[in-house]
C-alpha cells in the first residue's frame, strides 16, 4: 500500500471517528498497565476496579474535544485529581496522556481569546 493513499484515506476520517479511536486508544494502553500490575500483592480486585473505572471516566471525554474543549479540559482534570487525591493502586503513569491531550485540545481548538486567557 501507497504511504501517500494511506495518509488520504486517514484525512478523510471523520473527526467523531479520530476522537472516539483516540479515547479507546489511550483507554487500552492505561487498562493494559493497569492488567499488567493487577497480580501485585499490594492490588485489590476492587483496587483494579476503580482504577479501571477512573481510567474510562478520564479518557472518555476526549472523543467531545474538538467540540466542548473547556468542559473536557475540566471534567478530564477534575477526574484525574479526584483520582489522584485518592491515591487507588495501581496508578498507571499513562494516565497523563490523556491530561496533554485535553489541554491541547483547549489550545487547538478553543476560540483564540477564551484559550489565551
Amino acid at each position: 500500500m501507497d504511504l501517500r493513499a494511506a495518509v488520504r484515506r486517514l484525512q478523510r476520517l471523520s473527526p467523531w471517528v479520530v476522537d472516539a479511536g483516540l479515547a479507546v486508544g489511550l483507554a487500552a494502553i492505561a487498562l493494559t498497565e493497569i492488567a499488567r500490575d493487577a497480580p501485585c500483592p499490594c492490588v485489590t480486585a476492587s483496587d483494579a476496579w476503580w482504577s479501571a473505572a477512573f481510567t474510562v471516566a478520564i479518557t472518555l471525554p476526549l472523543v467531545l474535544r474538538r467540540r466542548y474543549p473547556f468542559a473536557v479540559m475540566n471534567a478530564v482534570g477534575i477526574t484525574a485529581a479526584v483520582y489522584n487525591i485518592i491515591d487507588i493502586p495501581p496508578d498507571p503513569y499513562t494516565l497523563t496522556f490523556p491530561i496533554v491531550v485535553a489541554v491541547y485540545s483547549v489550545a487547538a481548538y478553543a476560540r483564540q481569546p477564551l484559550a489565551i486567557t
